[in-house]
């Protein structure tokens, strides 16, 4: 059984970059099963940031963009064998996005599929509320990455 990725773009510029939605599913895919966790049910939404600072503002009473957000579920519903597990929802700001891989020097999927391993593990109940916790949480993100782009996504073009 694989996981059910849902992704959906809104709120972008005409003309934005926007990873293909088969791309973004394959590489959560990747990372559920890296991080161990069981199929799982996951939304994803694209936006811009614009929408990401109003999510924000309403969310974390932070009125700024950032880069991205989780939302997770309660834990109440029994799971129900031979069913993907309901994990939440991830939004994800493209523009933020962009910005900082020009700004590290690497390909902006590379960037995005960071920031979805930051998220899932958000989902996954890791949270980084210490700089040690934060250091661990990176290390972990990598490895998500890694899973799923592998050492070949390092060398791509940027902007592809």
């Amino acid at each position: 059984m694989n996981s059910v990725i849902d992704v959906r773009y809104a709120g972008l510029p005409p003309g934005s970059w926007r990873p293909s939605r088969s791309q973004v599913a394959s590489i959560l895919r990747s990372m559920v099963r890296a991080a161990g966790a069981a199929p799982a049910e996951l939304a994803v939404l694209l936006v811009g940031d614009t929408a990401m600072r109003t999510l924000n503002r309403r969310y974390r009473r932070i009125d700024r963009a950032t880069d991205v957000l989780s939302f997770g579920l309660p834990r109440v519903a029994p799971r129900i064998s031979g069913r993907p597990q309901p994990l939440g929802d991830l939004v994800v700001s493209l523009p933020t996005c962009l910005r900082q891989a020009r700004t590290e020097g690497s390909p902006p999927l590379r960037r995005l599929a960071h920031l979805m391993a930051h998220g899932i593990l958000h989902l996954l109940g890791r949270d980084h509320r210490t700089p040690a916790a934060f250091a661990r949480m990176e290390r972990l993100a990598h490895k998500l990455v890694e899973a799923a782009l592998g050492a070949a996504a390092r060398h791509s073009k940027p902007g592809a």
